[in-house]
């Protein structure tokens, strides 16, 4: 079965596809075999401009700062969680997902 894996990488779209082989395929949304493709969209694209706030990326340093309040690090939670159910909504039978977010280490 093809799957789907939901990791948050700096610059990455947090999508990444693999065939049934299990070989990675690409970091996007799948094509059009899933319903709601620009709800989907919408909502990673929110969780992935969320993630990038927590790192400082200048021509000088790259690293990691995270949130500023526990508030913060919910709504991050809340939007993730929002767009993992509107993915599973999405794509139905036709993926596996897995998600990979270890939200301890955030």
């Amino acid at each position: 079965m093809r799957t789907i894996k939901i990791k948050l990488e700096y610059g990455c779209f947090p999508l990444w596809l693999y065939d049934e082989e299990g070989l990675f395929v690409d970091n996007r949304l799948p094509h059009k075999s899933i319903q709601n493709r620009s709800a989907v969209k919408a909502a990673f694209v929110k969780v992935q401009e969320i993630y990038e706030k927590l790192f400082v990326n200048s021509n000088t340093e790259f690293s990691y700062i995270g949130f500023d309040s526990e508030k913060q690090k919910t709504e991050f939670t809340n939007a993730f969680n929002n767009a993992v159910n509107i993915l599973n909504r999405a794509v139905g039978d036709n993926y596996s997902i897995i998600n990979t977010v270890d939200f301890e280490r955030l």
